[in-house]
C-alpha cells in the first residue's frame, strides 16, 4: 500500500507540472495579383444602364380599404386591374379608398360648422338687442343726470338709472366676448371640415405623371396604409443612360453634346442621345464622374435596366502606360501617413509575409486603378487585404 501511494503521488506531481503545448497558427491563405502596366485608350467604350426619365411612387396619405382599382381592357377583350407594364395617362384614377369612411368625417365636420355658425347668428341677434337696451339706458341716465343736477330727481332714482346703464353696457361686452368665442369655434370647425374634404380627395389616388406601371401593390379589399407605395410609375417616353467617366475624359464632355449609343439587346441599331447632366464632383468611392444622357423613346423600345455602350471619341489619342492594380487590393493607409482620409495602401507579399505599402491612386480603368509607389511585377493581396495584419504569414493560393 505504501508503495502504491508513492507511485500515485509521483504520477500526480508529473501531470500537474506538464505545460499545454502551444498551438501553431497556420498561414492565412490569400490570392495575389501582380502589379501590371496598363495602357488606357481614349476611345475605349463605356457601359451605361438605362433608367426612366422620371419615376414616382404614388401612395395614400391616409389609411383605408381599397374600394376600386383602375380597369384596363386586355388583348382578350376582358377588363382587369391595371398592372405591370400598363401605360397610364396623367391624372388617371389609379385607385380609390372606401369613400364612406371619409364621407362620415366630412358630414360630422359640416354639422359642427353649421352649429357654430347658428350659435354665432343667435349671439349676433342677442347683441343687437343688448345694444338697443344699452343705448336706451344711456339716454335715460343722461336725462336723470340733468334732472338730478336741477334737483328735480331724487338720489335713489338717479342711482337706479346709472346702475341700469352700467348693467346694459356689461351685457353688451359679455355678448361680444361670446361672439368672439363662437367665431373661434367656427374657424376650428372649418379647419376640421377642410381637412376632412382634403382627406376625401386624397382617398382617390391619381397618376401625377403619364407613364408605365412598374409596380402595383394594392388589391381590392386590402387595407392600404399611409405612406405605402400603392403604384410605382415610370415615364419612359424618354430614358436616360447613366454611367461613370474618368477625369481624363470628363473634361471633353459638355452639356448638349450628342453621342451615339448601342443597345446590346437590340443589335444592329444605333441611338443618339444628348448629354443633359454632368456631376460637378467625382464619386469618392469610384473616383468617377456621373454622366446622364437623355434619349427619346417614343416607341418605348428602350426599357429601364437595358445595358448600352458608347464611345466618347472616335479618334484614339496616344497615352503612356501606367502601373495598375485591382480595385479590391486598395485599403486605407496606415496611421501617421498624412491625411488619413486621403491615404491609401496595398499589402505586398514578400517571402510569404505581408507588408503594408503606401500608394498614390490615379485613374480607374474598369475594375483596375492606376497607382504610384509600386514596382511592376510585385505581388499584392488581391482580395480581403484589410483583414491582414502587418508582417502576418500567408499562403498564396490559386
Amino acid at each position: 500500500m505504501k508503495l502504491l501511494a508513492t507511485v500515485l503521488a509521483l504520477a500526480l506531481g508529473i501531470s500537474c507540472h506538464e505545460q499545454p503545448k502551444a498551438q501553431v497558427k497556420r498561414p492565412t491563405p490569400v490570392r495575389v495579383a501582380a502589379v501590371e502596366p496598363y495602357s488606357p485608350k481614349s476611345n475605349e467604350r463605356y457601359s451605361a444602364s438605362l433608367v426612366p426619365f422620371a419615376q414616382v411612387a404614388v401612395m395614400p396619405k391616409l389609411g383605408g380599404y381599397v374600394e376600386e382599382i383602375l380597369q384596363i381592357r386586355g388583348a382578350d377583350g376582358r377588363t382587369r386591374n391595371a398592372g405591370l407594364g400598363d401605360v397610364i395617362e396623367r391624372g388617371a384614377l389609379l385607385a380609390r379608398l372606401r369613400a364612406r369612411d371619409f364621407n362620415i368625417k366630412v358630414v360630422e365636420a359640416t354639422s359642427q360648422t353649421d352649429e357654430a355658425r347658428k350659435s354665432k347668428a343667435a349671439l349676433e341677434a342677442q347683441l343687437r338687442q343688448a345694444e338697443a337696451s344699452a343705448q336706451k339706458a344711456r339716454y335715460d341716465f343722461d336725462r336723470a343726470s340733468r334732472l338730478f343736477e336741477a334737483k328735480s330727481l331724487i338720489k335713489p332714482d338717479y342711482d337706479a338709472a346709472r346702475a341700469q346703464r352700467d348693467a346694459t353696457a356689461a351685457q353688451v361686452d359679455a355678448v361680444r366676448q361670446q361672439i368672439e368665442a363662437a367665431s373661434a369655434r367656427i374657424r376650428t370647425t372649418e379647419g376640421v371640415l377642410e381637412e376632412a374634404r382634403y382627406a376625401r380627395e386624397d382617398s382617390e389616388l391619381r397618376a401625377p405623371i403619364a407613364g408605365a406601371v412598374l409596380q402595383r401593390n394594392l388589391e381590392l379589399g386590402q387595407l392600404a396604409g399611409p405612406g405605402q407605395a400603392a403604384f410605382v410609375l415610370a415615364d419612359i417616353s424618354s430614358v436616360k443612360a447613366v454611367f461613370g467617366v474618368a477625369d481624363r475624359d470628363i473634361v471633353r464632355l459638355k452639356k448638349g453634346r450628342r453621342l451615339t449609343l448601342i443597345v446590346e439587346a437590340i443589335p444592329g441599331q444605333t441611338y443618339h442621345g444628348v448629354v443633359t447632366a454632368i456631376a460637378p464632383a467625382a464619386d469618392p468611392a469610384t473616383r468617377l464622374f456621373q454622366v446622364e444622357i437623355s434619349l427619346p423613346n417614343p416607341q418605348r423600345l428602350l426599357m429601364p435596366g437595358m445595358v448600352v455602350s458608347l464611345s466618347l471619341s472616335e479618334e484614339p489619342v496616344p497615352s503612356k502606360s501606367v502601373l495598375s492594380v485591382p480595385l479590391s487590393a486598395i485599403i486605407r493607409g496606415p496611421h501617421g501617413t498624412g491625411n488619413q482620409a486621403d491615404s491609401f495602401a496595398v499589402m505586398v507579399v514578400e517571402q510569404n509575409r505581408v507588408h503594408r505599402k503606401p500608394v498614390t491612386l490615379g485613374e480607374t480603368f474598369g475594375n483596375r486603378i492606376a497607382v504610384k509607389g509600386l514596382q511592376g511585377g510585385e505581388k499584392i493581396v488581391a482580395t480581403g487585404p484589410a483583414l491582414l495584419n502587418e508582417g502576418e504569414e500567408v499562403q498564396v493560393v490559386p
